[in-house]
């Protein structure tokens, strides 16, 4: 029998007019800075959605751009609230500060709120076969990206088909998507997954002005509980060949955001349970004694360059971005550690693929690190 899948989208709407909750999302969907539950190493396969154009998340330039636009909405909607207020006598005159703190001025949706296994099962892409118990569905997969099995088409027609759906449901809710500011695809946490941002902005005639003109709704745009948000993006998709069904308001559904931190942790202590194991059997070998020292040398001096580079992280001088870019720096760091050891280990040619192209990343990397690194060792002198 085939297995049912569910999505039971989050949506976190926020009331102010300032940037301050807006900005620290943006951190997060764009990547400035990379919490426990991103695993880096599939960061490059992000890519964001903003005026039409498409790009990957390798800067900080989405970030900026989803910043200004806010912010261009924002004194827009301002100006036509003044102008608004013009036509009241002072005494019922109100601040449009005031109505945003009482109004949702931007709402994040992530959708769909679904199961590795549904990826899988639409050919989109594969993980590793890690599972964990999960009180919803007794198991459920937990397993890494496997970045060879990502159908790029397929990848970019479903992320295309959940924009598709936002606009439409903006339109259908608000007469416009004007206050649709960015869409943010992550391949690089549990579940791949879109986070759209917008402001739920709506187009009214205005009798005082004798004009059209746009403003925060009053409404509750997802139509009054997130159970018809919920239904209509699983229609939405399954019309489309994305097969789904709408979860339960109220719970989680098949949805699990639960980070990559415990198999982070599982990956890491393998891969140093197998190097141990390694250098005990070269120790033991009579005749392999100068390869143990050899693969000895390069563990410490890895080691040491990974403790010195994280170090780094603590330095309250770099920013988030600064910080960013050198966890991804660690990451390759670990991976050249590896296969280092291992090509010294045995003269397997998939190591030695393997050991040249994670240092071919790394000299690139070094590169472009090069400025912060130095402003780094200036900031510990």
């Amino acid at each position: 029998m085939e297995q049912k899948f569910y999505s039971s989208p989050p949506v976190l709407p926020f009331k102010e007019k300032n940037n301050h909750t807006f900005n620290t999302l943006l951190v997060h969907n764009f990547r400035i800075n990379v919490p426990e539950d991103v695993n880096t190493e599939f960061t490059k396969y992000n890519f964001y959605f903003i005026n039409g154009q498409k790009e990957t998340i390798t800067n900080n330039l989405g970030f900026e751009k989803a910043k200004k636009y806010k912010t261009q909405l924002m004194t827009e909607l301002e100006k036509n609230w003044n102008e608004q207020q013009q036509g009241y006598s002072p005494s019922k005159r109100s601040s449009f500060e005031n109505f945003c703190k009482k109004h949702n001025t931007y709402v994040d949706v992530v959708l769909p709120g679904t199961r590795q296994e549904w990826f899988e099962q639409m050919g989109i892409c594969q993980f590793t076969d890690e599972y964990v118990w999960d009180k919803f569905t007794e198991t459920r997969k937990m397993g890494k990206l496997i970045p060879e099995t990502i159908n790029k088409e397929k990848l970019w027609t479903w992320a295309k088909t959940e924009i598709n759906f936002m606009k439409q449901w903006m339109n259908q809710k608000l007469g416009t998507d004007k206050g649709f500011l960015y869409a943010t695809v992550h391949l690089d946490e549990t579940t791949p997954h879109v986070h759209f941002g917008f402001m739920p902005i709506t187009k009214v005639f205005s009798k005082t002005l004798n004009q059209e003109r746009y403003v925060i709704s009053n409404n509750k745009i997802l139509g009054g509980n997130l159970d018809i948000l919920s239904k209509y993006h699983a229609n939405y998709l399954t019309k489309v060949g994305f097969g789904i069904y709408p979860g339960l308001k109220g719970s989680r559904g098949s949805y699990n955001a639960a980070s990559f931190r415990e198999i982070k942790v599982i990956e890491r202590n393998k891969i140093e349970a197998e190097i141990q194991q390694l250098l005990i059997a070269k120790q033991n070998e009579s005749n392999s004694y100068d390869q143990f020292k050899r693969m000895s040398l390069i563990k410490d001096y890895y080691d040491n360059r990974i403790e010195e580079i994280r170090s780094y992280l603590l330095l309250e001088e770099l920013s988030d971005y600064e910080k960013n870019q050198i966890k991804h720096y660690l990451i390759l760091l670990e991976k050249v550690r590896y296969f280092k050891i291992l090509k010294d280990s045995s003269n397997n040619q998939i190591h030695s693929i393997n050991l040249e192209h994670y240092e071919e990343q790394l000299d690139k990397m070094t590169i472009k690190l090069a400025p912060i690194l130095t402003k780094s060792y200036r900031l510990t002198i």
